[in-house]
């Protein structure tokens, strides 16, 4: 009976290689129950075609074809309980390790951002001041420049402490500093086109998440005296975020992100805050740099 045997030995790596791992990253149980009620209706179809076919070529008593069918729904749904405890028992052993490192992380991270909050008050009156002075000269660039920085300052220092921020939020950063890094140019040299899809308001994630690759974008695919492009797509869809930056490249190579985090910092956030949950992908083809990463949000 050793087709019987590889039967169940397959269907038992298709649940632990494909299936099990599909709903531990999208979380949609009712796919999981689909998926798990066809392959059991599969398995065990080819498993009574074989039982008869072995029957009449071997003359032989199998059985009915009814305990046939009960002996083998028994045995799957025995294969399909175990097989879902191994691997949510691995689930939940890996969840709880990324939990501690997140929490050291965290702790590290907090650390670190109180030491660099040397009398923040005292930051934001110079930068109101500021702002209030470039008004009263009516320059118009410098107080919109100065109001974009405290804005920027001001989610770095508070917002950016949270768990989970609005993808509205993250926008307001990113146009604040797309818009501050313009200045720094004249108009003809850098066209920034940024689109928005769906209703970002709805859509939460980790809060810094993004804009390490807007830096990189502005940091390598921008040079004074000539122009360059930036493209940046933020879609939110139910469920998933889908963000997308692509700028040409002026040196030969692109390096990490900096301002912060640096890419490998990007992709130890991304394990642990969005484990088996993301898709990166960075890919730079002769003078074009491109990012691509998806977060499956649960």
């Amino acid at each position: 009976m050793f087709i019987p045997v590889v039967l169940k030995v397959f269907f038992t790596a298709i649940l632990l290689m494909l299936v099990l791992p599909s709903f531990s990253r999208k979380r949609r149980i009712w796919m999981l129950v689909l998926q798990v009620v066809l392959l059991l209706a599969v398995f065990i179809a080819f498993e009574l075609q074989y039982a008869s076919s072995y029957r009449f070529s071997h003359l032989r008593h199998v059985g009915h074809l009814s305990s046939v069918f009960w002996i083998n729904l028994i045995i799957y749904l025995v294969i399909v309980s175990v097989s879902f405890a191994v691997f949510f028992t691995k689930e939940w052993i890996a969840h709880e390790q990324q939990r501690r490192e997140l929490v050291e992380y965290k702790l590290s991270s907090e650390l670190n951002l109180l030491k660099s909050q040397i009398n923040p008050h005292f930051l934001f009156n110079t930068l109101n001041n500021l702002f209030s002075l470039a008004q009263k000269h009516e320059n118009n660039e410098l107080a919109s420049g100065i109001h974009k920085l405290s804005g920027l300052m001001r989610y770095l220092l508070y917002d950016s402490s949270a768990d989970k921020v609005s993808v509205a939020d993250e926008i307001v950063y990113i146009e604040d500093y797309i818009g501050l890094n313009k200045l720094r140019y004249d108009a003809w040299e850098v066209n920034v086109v940024f689109r928005v899809l769906g209703d970002p308001a709805k859509c939460y994630i980790a809060p810094m998440m993004l804009i390490p690759f807007v830096e990189n974008a502005f940091k390598h695919g921008v040079k004074a005296e000539e122009h360059s492009t930036i493209a940046v797509v933020i879609a939110c869809l139910p469920g998933t975020l889908h963000f997308s930056c692509t700028n040409p490249v002026f040196n030969n190579k692109m390096k990490e992100p900096h301002g912060g985090i640096g890419l490998d910092n990007v992709r130890r956030r991304l394990e642990l805050l969005y484990p088996g949950r993301h898709k990166l992908d960075i890919v730079q083809d002769g003078s074009t740099y491109y990012v691509s990463l998806e977060l499956y949000l649960v």
